[in-house]
């Protein structure tokens, strides 16, 4: 939500490349819950208090600078917690700086681990090891990120208006089912809650087709040998279920809240997935993401000094081969 600057569109392998490397995993839970909430709620344009108060405080709060972000994402297979993700995010993108703290909880175990970027490099510390793991940015790539932030804050505006009217020609009128009330501190409360055949069928096929196959995906990632499957916990994998027919999206469900400042401050969002495996087991899969937002313009990131400390510089080509 608050990196929805246009930076994470890229027109080329390399160019998404550098992307993963400039946010990695720090934007993760924002952008999931933004898209999840952007898509929904885009759906033509038209005089509705809600549809209209929502857009305009994601314009707003995508022009802040700095904040700090609470996301906890969590998955459940009837009604079993089969994964869970906390994180704390801050970032300043005037520094160009920023750091999270991730804990993931998969299958009987619990993993941490710290990440920074500062000075062109990405940190990771993973709770297992001492070692401080450094992913760099040639000098090259470096040059070529900053001027392609700086065109696209020049523009803001213009890619604000090219992706709003990309989602509005993709995505069913639902405006009508944004809801708008007011909160006890001035500010505003934006729900929407959709069931069934309120679905858009564009919306529940591609879903679909997306759930059906990133369990393997998923597996076959998280099976090779690579940096970051180092620290994770894989067991969760084998828990996910694999969803082979009778696949739909049951249930969308989100709810965000905007203060005096026009500035979201939490925003959440929750699906459900109805499906059977390869044995005929019937599944109900439910995906939440609750993310809260604070110190707008007032966050410093957290630093790290690496001075005596045992590190590893891990390659850019071990990351472009993970994605393949």
């Amino acid at each position: 939500m608050i990196v929805t600057d246009g930076r994470g569109i890229a027109s080329t392998k390399r160019r998404s490349l550098v992307t993963k490397k400039k946010y990695g995993w720090m934007g993760l839970g924002i952008a999931v819950s933004s898209v999840l909430l952007i898509s929904s709620v885009y759906a033509g344009v038209g005089d509705y208090a809600g549809y209209e108060a929502y857009k305009s405080a994601i314009k707003e709060t995508s022009k802040v600078q700095s904040a700090t972000a609470n996301v906890n994402v969590t998955v459940k297979d009837n009604d079993q917690t089969i994964i869970s993700l906390k994180s704390t995010v801050k970032s300043d993108s005037n520094t160009d700086v920023s750091s999270a703290t991730l804990e993931l909880t998969g299958g009987s175990m619990v993993q941490s681990a710290q990440m920074y970027q500062q000075e062109d490099q990405h940190v990771l510390k993973l709770s297992n090891s001492d070692v401080y793991n450094i992913i760099a940015s040639d000098e090259y790539e470096g040059d070529r990120w900053k001027g392609h932030t700086q065109i696209n804050s020049a523009q803001h505006d213009e890619s604000f208006l090219e992706v709003e009217n990309l989602i509005d020609s993709l995505v069913g009128n639902l405006r009508s089912q944004v809801l708008l009330s007011d909160t006890d501190n001035s500010g505003q409360e934006i729900t929407m809650e959709l069931k069934g055949s309120q679905i858009p069928t564009l919306v529940n096929t591609v879903g679909s087709l997306i759930i059906k196959h990133s369990g393997q995906n998923i597996a076959e990632n998280t099976t090779q040998e690579h940096p970051i499957t180092e620290w994770m916990n894989t067991d969760f994998v084998n828990d996910m279920p694999k969803l082979v027919s009778e696949i739909s999206i049951h249930s969308i469900t989100l709810k965000a809240n905007i203060d005096q400042n026009n500035f979201i401050t939490s925003q959440d969002a929750s699906f459900v997935v109805y499906g059977t495996d390869a044995a005929g087991v019937d599944h109900e899969v439910m995906f939440s993401i609750e993310a809260d937002f604070s110190d707008y313009n007032d966050t410093t990131p957290d630093q790290i000094d690496l001075t005596g400390k045992q590190t590893k510089l891990m390659n850019v080509e071990d990351f472009e081969d993970f994605e393949e």
